[in-house]
């Protein structure tokens, strides 16, 4: 079998920023990584389940680091908080 390849430039789609769905601040994506979120800006989803008053959707958002604490500083009980290593994510 015998096989023959070509360098061909491929252009796709980049996103280069995220907007927190909070308060609306542009967050602009690290170009030396494409398709790295920057640090402070979280992509969140909720499937909701059957029976509920939203069976079927799917929601997705992204908040800011500072929108996230001011949520969660409205719960009546504060999410459960640990640290993690990094080389636990890697493993996951």
């Amino acid at each position: 079998m015998t096989r023959e390849f070509e360098n061909k430039k491929v252009v796709r789609p980049v996103e280069i920023k995220r907007t927190c769905n909070g308060c609306g601040l542009n967050y602009e994506m690290d170009s030396d990584f494409p398709g790295f979120l920057p640090h402070f800006i979280q992509p969140f989803q909720v499937t909701f389940d059957y029976a509920s008053d939203l069976d079927g959707w799917r929601w997705r958002w992204d908040l800011c680091e500072d929108c996230i604490k001011k949520i969660c500083d409205t719960f009546l009980i504060p999410p459960e908080k640990t640290e993690f290593e990094l080389m636990e994510v890697i493993r996951d």
